[in-house]
């Protein structure tokens, strides 16, 4: 957490980089203090590094070599002048600025409440900002009686009247006093309830339970933060708490009694708490606009394992991060956004490693006019109607502001005819006319509410009987008709119960008539309002399959290979059958490819020819697909056949390595990959996932465990890869063991998961915190860390927690005995246990440390964040040389002499007992640009002056004689390339070196295309553009100052160039003149097929084509940069951009490829529809081979 100085800190830091063109976006950052420095440092350290990680993914042409600097002088820049950054202080909740007026609203207003019971006010403050404090403790209270006399002063808002009569409550805050009125009757308590009933809940969610007393004259009062609320397990021990507002959490899996007092009366219901895991979150609403100075409240609900779909609003993590502006909003931990200022944000909610957003807008509209909806209402005593506060505002826009207005109720005759509580939900409580009032930053509406004479008749409920399957729900809707001929939903008002007809435990029903199926049997649906009732029926069926799992997932295998599918049903109660034997199968071509593959009836897929197929599969009116590759090209490839060429053996994050010896070693990777050294060099495996894998461990070459997002767990047994339940859906970041029996898994939320060789069970960890390492001793000597200092200990039957001394995000734990271990994190921090306490050590870096590991005390490393190698003499740790600046993730070795660390973007370097051996310095660059005469001839060109040279088999780099970065490479041949860069720079190729030309200019120049050797163009910055005559360079009027970033032609004389704000030009043989422009969109990248068939690509998933008429946008189906396009014909365009997006267009519409990388990729070229390469960041070469 960053306090709110360090937070503006960020935010300027984050500016900076959006001038740099290279958005952070960071999405941890939540508006609360950290608990202490360390934790603060943790912070930073934890952002210093993912800035490190963003920056490999800034625009095509920022050269590294600028970036690293700026991004320096950008920390120093924030921190010494983050005054300057701030915006103007942000009250802290519960308080309000001094100078600050501000309105008053008690709620609820004019209630109506039985004697001998109570009535619980709440007083808030409305500030000019739109800010919302509670101030109810904060006033002082005063209550007179209907005689005049004064009650005891309350200091909490809760009022006891003792007789009945009107009460008058006045309540005052700094001077400024407010009114209401509580009419207390004669009725008598006559029963209560509890809702809902008998509900079912995930284990650590939370329920809130409504109590309801009934009283002799009909009427109804919500009393639950007046009862006095227990528990008690009735199967399972600490099953749940109750809190004495009624709110359960539920803590284990079992079975709890939830009993609620009031007065003389208790009610009770069963609580059952389920091991459940979240599947998906639902966040609610979506893309919402809001005023500066008003709020949003947010939702989020949780689709569990079990079918069920719960609300996790309060459970979630919430955090809002700047978009567009700077303390754009704030968000508490229920969900409510604030508009502090004018901008763009994206509101995130994460729960149990699932994560949802959307984006909300502040516009700096004030508020005009305020409106009460409906204008007039009518209702029957003891019934409800909603109203609400609809504002406008200056630019038009209308906005419910009905949480954020001041309600009040009065009545002419004085007699309570009705009450309105904060959020407009009015009440009638006798027969008159009553005046309900909003107020809203300083304006005012009101509506009349009449209530009615009418007496309830009659109450019916629809559906009258229902069958639904196991794990689904029903609504009930009780309908009342009243002697005036009207009738009325009374669903909201009415109390609801249930009553098992046939079996145990068959439903559970909310307090609004939500019949979620619990298990097979029959139920009674009972509602009661004002002495009336009504009955339902629910008979509950057998679970119903609703999806279909196929595994394996996007599998590869060789022409005349076979691949056994397996198909699971998961059912509406969330329990899984395999139906594999009961599955029909098909095989579909994916074109343009033929004849791929063939599956029989018990689903045995074989490869026929190279390409890819559909693998489908139905069950029960259900589908399920994946996608079958066969023959695909060498190496470490995508499914859809693009492969890595370098780094090899792949480019991706490489959080984990472990070995059973030096001959089998394996690492870990995103989209599923993993790869294993046999001792002579590395392959990759296939594996029955997509999901990025996080941590590898075994016992053997035979038994190894990897772990990784959504709950994945795989095994390999010597000669496959195969997954295993969890029963987990949160990301696991470390697995450890004694044996093959006894093995741990960690994750976020605290999850940690054991298995005993034949299944994964949980165990309570104690804590909420993301735990990233385990490691142990024996079975009963094993610990895991995390997350805000966390330690935890098995003791062989428990975890308890251990004191670290720090709240630094801790990320590794090795050890050699009970008495010596080490755990490594954020900021540098590396502890050491003693078998007493865990002490700190000195690590001479504020780098973050993600490993600590090793043979013996003679042979511990530690690696981190920039290159960091740190070993121990004995005595201290010692920095050591790894030769390289990237991120460092993980270690392992088979002795002392043979070492691996593994790290960002595929980096791999190895130990031979002498010295670290690194990749080539050129190998890691990022490049921009690939060109090719034939598939034995293609350059591509990137940071620092970096060339290389793909010969159909293998890199090697070229000297360029600049250290400038190049941005794009074109040419006629083999012996004429041209390749452009930074400051001017134009080099060419000649067959035997390259050589400097002279540009003229010392602009940016972005793109380079040659028609012939005489007609060659080169684009840049500030509308330059240069052509080549065969003998020199001489500079072309383009009309334009915006930067160009593309040009390509069909001839000497059709060439385009496009760049920033939408622009494109067109040379003519003549002149350039331009086509388009709208002064917004950054156009990155230009290519054609014919002149009737030209597209561009840029900024926000953007793409246009031209038809030989006029500029259209195509739908490509990404809002992510698109850096470069390029085809062989008009129906085999390729784009690519950002987090490894690649996109094809086939004649007819853009549709995504997985590309295999999460780097940057930066630009596309093809030789032909069957060999195409893209690059992109950190060295980053695909190619689709032939």
């Amino acid at each position: 957490m960053l306090v709110p100085q360090q937070f503006e800190r960020t935010r300027c830091m984050h500016a900076f980089f959006l001038v740099l063109g290279c958005p952070l976006g960071y999405s941890g950052i939540i508006h609360q203090p950290p608990a202490s420095i360390s934790s603060l440092l943790s912070e930073l350290g934890d952002i210093q590094g993912f800035m490190e990680e963003r920056m490999q993914t800034c625009p095509t042409h920022t050269p590294w070599s600028l970036i690293r600097p700026l991004r320096v002088l950008a920390l120093l820049l924030c921190t010494a002048l983050g005054i300057q950054c701030e915006p103007q202080q942000t009250p802290q909740p519960g308080s309000l600025p001094e100078s600050e007026a501000m309105q008053l609203s008690l709620s609820p207003s004019n209630p109506q409440i039985a004697q001998g019971t109570a009535q619980q006010f709440q007083l808030r403050g409305f500030a000019l900002n739109g800010r919302i404090v509670d101030l109810t403790t904060k006033a002082v209270w005063s209550v007179r009686t209907p005689s005049g006399s004064e009650l005891p002063e309350s200091g909490s808002g809760l009022i006891e009247p003792t007789t009945p009569g009107r009460y008058q409550v006045t309540v005052d805050y700094e001077g400024t006093k407010a009114h209401t009125e509580v009419m207390v009757t004669t009725a008598t308590i006559a029963s209560l309830a509890i809702s809902p009933t008998l509900p079912k809940v995930a284990k650590g969610l939370t329920q809130q339970f409504k109590a309801t007393a009934t009283f002799s004259d009909g009427t109804t009062q919500d009393v639950t933060t007046l009862s006095a609320w227990s528990v008690k397990d009735s199967l399972g021990t600490g099953v749940a708490v109750v809190n004495s507002l009624g709110l359960a959490t539920a803590k284990n899996v079992g079975k709890a009694r939830i009993s609620a007092r009031y007065l003389t009366k208790t009610t009770s219901t069963t609580l059952e708490v389920t091991a459940a895991t979240v599947k998906s979150l639902t966040l609610s609403p979506q893309n919402v606009a809001i005023a500066k100075g008003t709020s949003q409240q947010f939702a989020v609900v949780g689709t569990f394992s079990d079918g069920t779909v719960q609300d996790v609003t309060a459970s979630a993590d919430w955090a809002v991060l700047d978009v567009m502006g700077s303390g754009v909003a704030s968000i508490d931990g229920t969900g409510t956004a604030h508009g502090d200022a004018v901008g763009q944000a994206k509101v995130s909610a994460e729960y149990l490693g699932q994560l949802v957003e959307t984006n909300l807008t502040v516009n700096p509209a004030a508020p005009t006019a305020l409106a009460i909806s409906p204008s007039t209402a009518s209702l029957a005593k003891g019934t409800t109607q909603r109203f609400v506060a609809t504002a406008t505002f200056t630019d038009g826009t209308t906005q419910d502001v009905s949480a954020m207005t001041a309600w009040t109720s009065t009545d002419a005759v004085g007699v309570g005819v009705a009450s309105i509580d904060a959020s407009g939900v009015a009440k009638g409580n006798a027969v008159g006319n009553a005046t309900i009032s909003g107020s809203f930053r300083g304006y005012s509406a009101s509506g009349t509410l009449t209530v009615r004479p009418a007496a309830l008749l009659s109450v019916a409920m629809s559906p009258a009987a229902i069958s639904i399957a196991k794990g689904m729900s029903q609504s009930f809707k009780l309908m009342g008709a009243y002697t005036d001929g009207t009738t009325q939903d009374l669903s909201a008002v009415a109390v609801w119960s249930a009553t098992d007809l046939m079996g145990m435990d068959v439903i559970s029903l909310s307090g609004t008539g939500v019949a979620y199926a619990k298990n097979i049997g029959q139920a009674q649906v009972k509602a009661e309002h004002m002495g009336q009732s009504a009955t339902g029926t629910v008979t509950v069926t057998a679970a119903v399959a609703t999806t279909l799992r196929m595994t394996p997932q996007g599998p590869s295998l060789a022409i005349g290979g076979t691949q056994q599918f397996s198909i699971t049903a998961v059912f509406s109660d969330g329990s899984t059958k395999d139906v594999s034997g009961s599955a029909t199968y098909s095989a579909a071509d994916i074109a343009p490819a033929v004849g791929v593959a063939s599956i029989n009836t018990a689903g045995l897929a074989t490869g026929l020819a190279r390409g890819r197929a559909t693998i489908s599969a139905s069950y029960a009116m259900l589908r399920v697909d994946t996608v079958l590759s066969v023959g695909m090209p060498r190496g470490v490839c995508s499914a859809d056949g693009w492969c890595w060429r370098n780094p090899l053996p792949q480019g991706n994050y490489l959080p984990s390595i472990w070995g059973s010896d030096a001959n089998n070693v394996w690492a870990v990777s995103d989209f599923g990959v993993i790869v294993k050294w046999d001792g002579v060099g590395w392959s990759q495996q296939a594996t029955p996932t997509t999901k990025n894998l996080l941590a590898v461990w075994g016992t053997d070459a035979k038994n190894v465990w990897a772990v990784g997002l959504a709950g994945t767990i795989l095994k390999w047994d010597g000669k496959v890869w195969t997954a295993q339940l969890s029963g987990t859906t949160v990301s696991l970041s470390g697995v450890w063991g004694t044996d093959a029996n006894n093995v741990w898994a960690v994750g976020d939320g605290g999850v940690i998961l054991k298995w005993n060789g034949t299944a994964w069970s949980t165990q309570a960890s104690g804590t909420l915190s993301y735990l990233r390492g385990v490691f142990g001793i024996d079975t009963s000597n094993v610990w895991a860390v995390g997350a805000n200092g966390v330690i935890l200990k098995w003791d062989g039957s428990t975890w308890t927690a251990q004191s670290s001394g720090t709240l630094t995000y801790l990320r590794s734990i090795w050890g050699t005995d009970v008495s010596n271990l080490w755990a490594v994190g954020s900021s540098g921090v590396i502890l050491k246990w003693d078998g007493v306490s865990w002490a700190t050590q000195a690590s001479g870096t504020v780098e973050t440390l993600r490993t600590v590991w090793g043979t013996g005390t003679g042979n511990l490393w530690i690696v981190g964040y920039a290159g960091t190698l740190l070993k121990w003499s004995g005595t201290a740790w010692v920095a050591q040389a790894s030769g390289v600046s990237e991120n460092l993730l993980a270690i392992w070795g088979s002795s002392a002499s043979d070492l691996w660390a593994v790290g960002d973007a595929g980096l791999m370097i190895s130990w031979n007992g002498t010295a670290w051996t690194a990749p080539p310095a050129w190998s890691r660059a990022s490049l921009f640009a690939a060109w090719g005469s034939d598939a034995s001839n293609v350059w591509f060109g990137g940071a620092g002056g970096t060339i290389v040279k793909w010969n159909g088999y293998s890199l090697s780099s070229q000297t360029s004689g600049t250290r400038e970065g190049i941005s794009s490479l074109w040419g006629t041949d083999s012996r004429n390339v041209w390749a452009v860069g930074s400051a001017g720079t134009i080099i060419k190729w000649d067959g035997s070196a390259w050589s400097p030309q002279v540009s003229g200019t010392t602009e940016f120049l972005r793109a380079v295309w040659a028609a012939d050797g005489k007609n060659v163009w080169a684009v840049g910055n500030n509308g330059v553009i240069l052509k080549w005559d065969g003998s020199a360079w001489s500079a072309q009027a383009s009309g334009t100052t915006s930067h160009l970033t593309g040009v390509y032609g069909m001839s000497a004389s059709q060439v385009w160039a496009v760049g920033g704000g939408g622009t494109v030009l067109k040379w003519d043989g003549s002149a350039w003149a331009l086509q388009a422009s709208d002064g917004l969109t950054w156009l990155s990248g230009v290519w054609a097929s014919n002149p009737n068939n030209v597209w561009a690509v840029g900024a926000g998933g953007h793409v246009r084509k031209w038809n030989g008429t006029t500029w259209s946008t195509q739908a490509s189906g990404t809002t992510l940069q698109l850096n470069s396009v390029f085809g062989t014909d008009a129906s085999n365009v390729y784009a690519v951009g950002d987090k490894g997006t690649l996109l094809k267009w086939n004649g007819t519409m853009w549709s995504p490829q997985v590309s295999g990388s999460s780097q940057v990729l930066n630009g596309v070229f093809g030789l032909s529809a069957g060999n195409l390469f893209a690059v992109g960041n950190t060295g980053s070469v695909l190619q689709r081979a032939p």
